[in-house]
């Protein structure tokens, strides 16, 4: 079982941004998202053991690429303020996909929940367990 911390209020602002040049469109993800993402990469990192790593620096390349996972996310928020508990998983798989799956896809078993309020410490854990 491998747990991850990545402190920080999450960021959800994923929604795809659309230009069109020369008659093509192209979507993109903003730039504060993408900065997220590096985040959580680089907290995913940070949160495996040395030996656990590969030359690279990331965990799936030591792994076998039919691997299934369970995911469990606890998200503890900044403040009580509404959010949807749906959008927390999107920048967080996203993230350590290259660092500790191939690919989201590989997860079988996904649970979101909400953790304390944490005002001084918002952070989002992570536990991913093998399944197959």
């Amino acid at each position: 079982m491998l747990f991850i911390t990545i402190p920080g209020k999450i960021n959800t602002n994923h929604r795809p941004r659309a230009t069109a040049r020369g008659g093509k469109v192209r979507t993109y993800k903003d730039a504060g998202y993408r900065k997220y993402l590096e985040h959580v990469r680089s907290s995913g990192v940070l949160g495996l053991v040395s030996s656990q790593l590969a030359a690279d620096g990331s965990l799936i390349s030591t792994w076998r690429r039919d691997l299934r996972y369970s995911v469990v996310i606890v998200v503890h928020e900044p403040d009580r303020r509404s959010r949807d508990l749906d959008n927390f998983a999107k920048p967080v798989l996203d993230g350590l996909t290259g660092v500790v799956w191939f690919d989201d896809r590989q997860i079988d078993d996904l649970h979101i929940r909400r953790g304390p309020v944490s005002s001084l410490n918002p952070n989002v854990f992570v536990s991913v367990e093998v399944i197959k």
